[in-house]
């Protein structure tokens, strides 16, 4: 709380003194003093304690330390065994780290703890061993199924490393993310240059898709700071999607069409009878896939284009989830939205359906679109036509 807060600020400034004339007594009087003060204060000599200042520590001070470690609580011996790692000061808390390391590695695991516990108790671990190991166990509990608090929390925990392979161990877990999860990875994949460079290779690579990364991460990206990562972005970003393979054939066939005239009062039924359940356009129609006001700004080619092949670029959002309930009933969508204990499937009819998160047997995320393929059976006039209607300047 409050007095958490005041107590690790005024111990942060205290710190950045390196007072190592004090230090001793500081620690020594932690004894018997509650979890929350003592976690308040060493949290605040860790964050200001100064690099390579380390105190001259006498034999009888390393014993004074140790019995003060005896004396925590164990949820917070980890913190003064960080400080002492800071510190570097030869004999200091020889062989505590192994105890230490499992009670972390226990409380990351423990799904009795809350998520921020968890989180918390991930972040200490990551700090006193920053290493890919580490970092693969922190996120083993993170699936497609585990609470939106719980997996942002393990990746976020991700944040203080400074090993330039953490970013890899994030993306070989990409899979098990839902896209609000794969959103705050990719934030946190940002800070770092190296996590940046992973991520672009992955989408070179095709391990995630390209459309994984909503626009606005892109814009970060092509902006960076880094010309290295920015230039990448650049040429990743800018280079043409390919045609889905099973479509090239109908692709090729029918993509002449987009040079026809066609009738847009007709198209205006077409989109009615065939798009108006799903896509919003000129403030009517359903919100299953992306919103098409604005559309006739792009090439009607492009637009044709999308319509015949719906799976060459979907956005992480309009992907098709299955989610399959214990008692055998499985519902097709899009997931619209998720809680700590429910998951909202919104199937392309515009139905919702809201899944108790203990109900869920298995959930899956296919590389293919919501939209369903198929639209090349329609006569050719009615293509034309809802072409027409959707590339209308419209007020």
């Amino acid at each position: 709380g409050k007095l958490g807060d005041m107590v690790r600020i005024v111990t942060t400034h205290y710190a950045g003194r390196a007072p190592t004339d004090s230090i001793v007594t500081t620690l020594t009087s932690l004894k018997g003093v509650s979890p929350q003060v003592s976690t308040a204060v060493l949290d605040g000599l860790m964050e200001g304690w100064p690099a390579n200042s380390p105190p001259a520590l006498s034999a009888g001070d390393i014993s004074q330390l140790e019995s003060v470690m005896d004396s925590l609580p164990e949820i917070v011996r980890d913190r003064l065994l960080s400080l002492g790692e800071r510190w570097q000061v030869s004999g200091l808390f020889a062989g505590r780290m192994e105890a230490i390391i499992q009670t972390l590695k226990n409380q990351v695991a423990d799904s009795g703890l809350d998520d921020p516990e968890r989180a918390s108790a991930a972040a200490r671990w990551i700090g006193l061993q920053d290493r890919p190991d580490v970092a693969e166990a922190i996120l083993e509990p993170v699936t497609l199924l585990s609470t939106p608090s719980l997996s942002t929390g393990l990746i976020n925990s991700l944040g203080t490393s400074r090993s330039d392979e953490t970013g890899s161990v994030i993306l070989g877990r990409w899979s098990s993310f839902t896209p609000a999860v794969q959103r705050s990875a990719i934030s946190m994949l940002l800070r770092r240059s190296e996590w940046s460079m992973a991520l672009l290779d992955a989408v070179e690579n095709k391990s995630i898709a390209r459309t994984d990364i909503p626009p606005e991460y892109w814009s970060q990206l092509r902006q960076s700071r880094n010309r290295r990562v920015a230039g990448r972005a650049n040429r990743i970003a800018t280079a043409g999607l390919e045609v889905s393979s099973d479509r090239a054939a109908i692709v090729t066939r029918l993509l002449p069409l987009a040079e026809r005239k066609g009738d847009a009062k007709r198209g205006k039924q077409v989109f009615a009878q065939s798009c108006a359940v799903c896509h919003r356009f000129e403030g009517e129609g359903g919100t299953v896939g992306p919103e098409l006001t604005g559309i006739a700004s792009r090439d009607r080619a492009d637009i044709l284009l999308e319509i015949l092949d719906p799976n060459r670029s979907v956005e992480a959002n309009y992907r098709l989830w299955n989610a399959s309930t214990s008692d055998g009933t499985i519902y097709s969508g899009r997931l619209e939205a998720e809680s700590q204990t429910t998951i909202e499937i919104l199937d392309i009819a515009g139905q919702k359906h809201v899944i108790q998160r203990d109900e869920i047997a298995s959930l899956e995320v296919l590389p293919q679109s919501i939209m369903p393929t198929g639209f090349e059976a329609m006569p050719e006039d009615d293509l034309t036509s809802l072409l027409e209607y959707l590339s209308q300047p419209h007020e």
